[in-house]
């Protein structure tokens, strides 16, 4: 048994860094800050992997509102995959393109009756998306360094639900959010080999081309003035994954950003 360890050791030591294609990133959490009706926020923000982010809401009724955006992400990696004890490695150049929009509908409801400051709200959410993936791969243990190229596009759509808690001030609102997202991967067209696509991870061919991710959320806005019309916004994501056994592709855990936010001046109900 000790030996059988050591081997397992010395095995697991062998292979230092695999290349990671990750198919899936994190969207911007659409936190609106709704207190009463006609109520509506607009946003546009940058984040981290390199995105762009344009978010609204609207208060229909003093209990219902609606939330829609855009978005589009943009980022490039360079990945390695090499051995201890041997020279040679591999390394791929990957560039990945996230675009599409989401929209969405729910409630907001404030936790103390006749106040403004501490709601909760709950919204399901639909998005849908395109992702994109293009690899340059350089194999340095031939002498000709001739790259590889291949690509990997698919539809990607989330169905989520969100709950949030909300905390507002005259010049802070905070938003701690929990997301679920059933993410799906269909109309795959790539030119990766079958036994690429499942040496990779690639979905639907390696793994379900459905599995699910949870969300856990902040956002805050801080307003420049005390009617609240214009703030600064920052946020950010972190994301895992539910079933990683049965759903084994890379993807970025994180998302942190920040932007811009406009919201009608706030009148306190009578």
């Amino acid at each position: 048994m000790k030996y059988i360890f050591i081997l397992f050791f010395l095995f697991s030591i062998c292979s230092c860094s695999v290349i990671q294609r990750r198919l899936y990133s994190p969207t911007q959490v659409n936190s609106p800050s709704l207190q009463e009706k006609k109520d509506y926020n607009l946003s546009a923000s940058v984040s981290t992997p390199p995105g762009f982010d344009f978010n609204s809401s609207y208060a229909i009724t003093n209990r219902l509102a609606v939330i829609g955006g855009l978005y589009t992400y943009k980022n490039r990696d360079t990945e390695q995959h090499y051995y201890i004890f041997s020279p040679t490695f591999d390394s791929a150049l990957l560039l990945y393109k996230h675009n599409g929009f989401h929209t969405g509908a729910g409630v907001y409801i404030p936790l103390v009756k006749d106040k403004n400051s501490f709601f909760i709200s709950l919204f399901g959410i639909y998005t849908n998306g395109n992702f994109e993936m293009n690899e340059t791969l350089y194999d340095n243990s031939t002498t000709t360094v001739s790259p590889k190229f291949n690509f990997y596009k698919s539809k990607i759509n989330r169905w989520s639900l969100q709950g949030s808690v909300h905390f507002y001030n005259k010049i802070i609102h905070q938003t701690l959010t929990t997301r679920l997202n059933y993410v799906g991967y269909n109309h795959v067209i790539t030119d990766y080999t079958l036994q690429e696509q499942s040496s990779y991870n690639l979905p639907p061919l390696a793994y379900p081309k459905w599995s699910t991710f949870l969300d856990f959320s902040f956002d805050t806005k801080i307003f420049f003035t005390k009617n609240q019309t214009v703030g600064l916004q920052l946020f950010g994501t972190l994301s895992g994954r539910l079933n990683s056994k049965d759903f084994d592709f890379y993807y970025y855990p994180i998302r942190l950003g920040t932007g811009f936010v406009i919201k009608p001046p706030f009148k306190n109900k009578k």
